[in-house]
């Protein structure tokens, strides 16, 4: 009988903290499962830390599922001497995993926490050579160690997540040789039956609405839905926009506040919501229920509420950005993001009883879990 093959899928944070991995990794385990034939599926070693959301993925019920805390599983002793260890010698002095794995997926700056056949690396995007300015310094350090790290893994395959990423990934780093696997991620959903009633009275919405999830960051772009708003002002709007998101950004403290002020100036007030971070249920519900999906942001590595909106057939409108058009072609309308006219022209004009179309997502999700058979050579002895 074949060996199944083992994949170990680092991870740290919450929901809170890093939604974004989390929902990435929750759907990569989720594709996995979705394979068809058994013995192609792989061991999983979620290596997580004490705020990884672990009855998420026990919500998954993947059968080979393994789970490995790497602050409670390894001894104190291991885990003080590793960091003096990654202090001066920028490595483990102990292999905190001490079985042999066929691939860390995504793999770490430093991955001598484990023996592994094979290094799978991710980037998610690469804004921080386009928008700079939206960055820390320490953010664009961090970024420029990982790829000058991966240039001593020259054979590892690298992950993208777009063919647009991968076009940025060839015009910045031309030297690098690495294999790169384009590899566009899905979102599986599951409706739980909710009292929908009582989560617009939760959230205090009285009309039919637009809605917007993303994180105040700056590169989001929320100030130009706004800007769109109030120049409908005129009469009464007859829909209202919620936003659902953490306020809070270390890259710009003052962005929500900034928001804040211009909704107050320009009395915006009842015909916004603001959720703040929310379950996700809730979030998955609002977006079901809106009239459509609002995606104004000026730099996604494939947006995770578009493909939301993909998978509960809802109409997306979004920012012209190239990853924006290359992820989405029906259903949708795409607008200059910074053109607050040409926004708030879509949103007046569209009918907010607009009925949504099958977009026979399974295909999607088959051809994503197919794609994660090839990249880990899955269906090889």
């Amino acid at each position: 009988m074949d060996r199944r093959k083992s994949i170990l899928i680092p991870t740290s944070g919450s929901y809170q903290n890093a939604a974004s991995m989390i929902i990435y990794l929750l759907n990569i385990i989720k594709g996995l499962n979705n394979i068809v034939d058994d013995k192609n599926k792989p061991n999983i070693i979620l290596y997580h830390d004490n705020e990884t959301p672990i009855d998420e993925f026990k919500k998954i019920n993947y059968p080979y599922l393994i789970y490995f805390n790497y602050k409670k599983d390894v001894s104190f002793i291991k885990r003080v001497f590793n960091l003096i260890a990654r202090k001066y010698l920028n490595k483990n002095l102990f292999k905190t995993y001490s079985q042999k794995v066929d691939y860390v997926f995504p793999a770490l700056p430093d991955n001598s926490f484990v023996d592994a056949n094979e290094l799978v690396f991710w980037k998610a995007d690469f804004q921080e050579k386009y928008l700079p300015h939206f960055f820390t310094v320490n953010d664009i350090k961090y970024s420029e160690s990982f790829f000058t790290n991966l240039l001593e893994y020259q054979q590892s395959t690298l992950v993208l997540s777009s063919q647009d990423a991968y076009k940025s990934f060839k015009q910045f780093y031309p030297n690098h040789q690495n294999p790169v696997f384009v590899l566009p991620f899905v979102s599986f959903l599951k409706i739980k039956a909710f009292d929908f009633h009582s989560i617009k009275e939760k959230f205090q919405i009285k009309k039919p609405y637009y809605i917007v999830c993303n994180q105040f960051w700056p590169h989001k772009n929320h100030i130009r839905v706004l800007e769109a708003i109030s120049q409908l002002k005129s009469k009464e709007l007859p829909f209202q926009i919620v936003f659902t998101g953490n306020t809070s950004s270390y890259r710009n403290e003052n962005i929500f506040k900034d928001l804040k002020n211009f909704i107050e100036k320009n009395q915006l007030i009842d015909d916004l919501i603001i959720t703040g971070f929310i379950d996700r249920d809730e979030q998955i519900a609002l977006i079901k229920n809106s009239i459509a999906v609002v995606q104004p942001s000026y730099f996604e590595g494939w947006s995770t509420v578009i493909e939301d909106a993909k998978a509960l057939n809802k109409y997306v409108i979004a920012s012209n950005i190239n990853v924006n058009i290359e992820q989405i072609n029906k259903d949708c309308t795409f607008f200059n993001p910074d053109n607050a006219d040409e926004l708030s022209k879509i949103l007046a004009q569209f009918d907010i009883k607009y009925k949504d179309n099958n977009r026979k997502y399974n295909e999607d999700i088959q051809q994503f879990s197919e794609k994660l058979i090839k990249l880990f050579s899955l269906n090889e002895a």
